[in-house]
């Protein structure tokens, strides 16, 4: 699929979305893909509890960087720990944590100061991505946050350099910005629903990424769609089982013209703006439950099976 091949050519995909409709299945999914095409993948999140790693038949693997199967490692993300790695590894200043940033009133002020936990948080994709020494990935995917909450996400580096600030972080920062704007190194995915209100929801998130980011997503990703066939069934079953059969059947073909205009709409809306004309969608079928962990060839066949709008 073009939407495979050109996501997967750059070194991090940002993953984001409403909330509960997919993301952390589509980010299991490319990273079992892109591992089977040989790329060693790093997989991200910052969560309250381990929601990857469950996937892939692994425990929780908490702050810890740990290998789920071969090619693909996973890490959540805690920001106390995430902000000490900041300092001692990414900056380099272990001696100065131990001094300074361990002490009691310290910790408290640094807890008071806004974007550090997202700051650092950017700062360890980016630095996954260009300066890890122990662990060379060729792809880092975050399973991020909710729309709203990803969008402060990504503010935050232009809300720390116009701080007044000044010293390493801020060029740190400024590095950090620079990457994450880059469309040929990262990309944003937006996953939505084949549902009107939410639909537009993702097209307003996708407007106000660039405007307010300044990277808008590469690629929205439909998640749970009918397939575009539907079989309707025999007038013997439809005589045998009465009404039942027939409206479930009616009730799917609604849905499938319902699911199809609101796509219809989103590509319209997509096309016409003036920041998103090329942005690639994607129609992944509905799996409904996903079992764990998944089938080693989970991500070739709910791939194989998705369709890119036109």
């Amino acid at each position: 699929m073009n939407f495979l091949n050109n996501i997967l050519k750059r070194k991090v995909i940002l993953i984001t979305g409403k909330g509960g409709i997919g993301k952390t299945t589509v980010a299991a999914g490319l990273a079992q893909y892109a591992a089977a095409q040989g790329k060693k993948v790093c997989l991200v999140e910052s969560s309250s509890r381990d929601q990857l790693s469950p996937l892939f038949g692994v425990d929780a693997v908490g702050h810890n960087l740990s290998e789920l199967q071969k090619n693909i490692f996973a890490i959540n993300l805690k920001p106390a720990e995430n902000f000490r790695d900041f300092v001692t590894i990414h900056l380099g200043f272990a001696k100065l944590f131990e001094r300074v940033f361990t002490k009691a009133i310290v910790q408290s002020f640094i807890k008071m100061l806004p974007g550090v936990a997202e700051l650092t948080l950017l700062g360890r994709l980016f630095y996954f991505s260009e300066l890890e020494k122990d662990q060379s990935f060729d792809l880092i995917i975050f399973d991020g946050f909710a729309s709203g909450h990803f969008l402060s996400l990504l503010k935050t580096p232009d809300a720390v350099l116009n701080s007044g600030m000044v010293g390493p972080i801020i060029k740190e920062t400024q590095r950090v910005r620079d990457f994450l704007l880059d469309p040929q190194r990262v990309a944003t995915v937006i996953v939505t629903m084949a549902e009107k209100i939410v639909m537009k929801e993702a097209v307003d998130f996708a407007v106000r990424l660039e405007k307010e980011v300044g990277a808008g997503p590469q690629a929205v990703i439909v998640n749970r769609c009918l397939p575009s066939t539907l079989d309707q069934p025999s007038s013997e079953i439809i005589e045998d089982n009465s009404l039942d059969q027939n409206q479930a059947w009616q009730y799917l073909k609604l849905r499938q013209d319902m699911e199809y205009a609101a796509v219809k709409s989103l590509s319209k809306a997509l096309s016409d703006s003036q920041y998103h004309s090329e942005t690639a969608v994607t129609l992944m079928p509905d799996i409904g439950w996903v079992t764990e962990p998944l089938a080693d060839n989970f991500a070739e066949t709910w791939f194989a099976a998705a369709k890119e709008a036109h």
